[in-house]
C-alpha cells in the first residue's frame, strides 16, 4: 500500500466515527460548543472532535488544528454522500495552501466534521471543518501551518 492509501484508510474510518457523532450531537445545537476558526488548536483527541472538543493554543502540546473551513452551496441537505465527497476534496484541495507539502509527502493526516441534517436544517449550518493531526506521538507543539511537514 502506499502513503495516499493508509490516508484514505485511516481516513474512512474516522468518517465514519465522525458521521455518527456529529449525527447525535447536531439534535442539540452547536456541534462542537466553541467557535472554531483556521488556525486554531485543540487537545482534544480525534474521538471527542464533535463532542467536547477544546481550544489550546498551538505552541501547547495539541492532537488538531483546524486548517480549512468551506461552506456548502447545496441549498437543501445533500445528505451524508454528498457531503462527505464534498468534505474529503475540499479538504484535500485545501491541505496543500495550509501545509505547505501535497498530502502524499506530508507526515500529517486529516479530518473533517460536517453538519447533522439536524445542524443543517434547525441551525443553517453548512461548514465543513478540515483538521489536521498527527497519528503518532509525540503531540504537536506548535502550528503546522506552513511547516511542509
Amino acid at each position: 500500500m502506499n502513503a495516499i492509501t493508509i490516508k484514505r484508510i485511516t481516513f474512512g474510518i474516522f468518517a465514519i466515527t465522525f458521521v455518527i457523532s456529529s449525527c447525535g450531537k447536531g439534535a442539540q445545537g452547536d456541534s462542537f460548543g466553541v467557535v472554531i476558526n483556521v488556525g486554531d488548536c485543540s487537545n482534544s483527541n480525534l474521538s471527542q472532535i464533535v463532542d467536547k472538543l477544546e481550544l489550546v493554543p498551538c505552541d501547547e502540546p495539541h492532537a488538531l488544528e483546524a486548517y480549512s473551513i468551506v461552506t456548502s452551496s447545496a441549498t437543501t441537505y445533500p445528505g451524508a454522500d454528498a457531503l462527505e465527497v464534498f468534505a474529503e476534496q475540499s479538504c484535500i484541495d485545501e491541505f496543500f495552501g495550509y501545509v505547505g507539502v501535497e498530502l502524499p509527502q506530508s507526515i500529517l493526516y486529516y479530518t473533517y466534521v460536517y453538519p447533522s441534517v439536524t445542524s443543517w436544517n434547525i441551525k443553517s449550518d453548512r461548514s465543513v471543518v478540515c483538521f489536521i493531526y498527527k497519528a503518532t506521538e509525540p503531540l504537536l507543539t506548535k502550528s503546522v501551518k506552513g511547516s511542509k511537514l
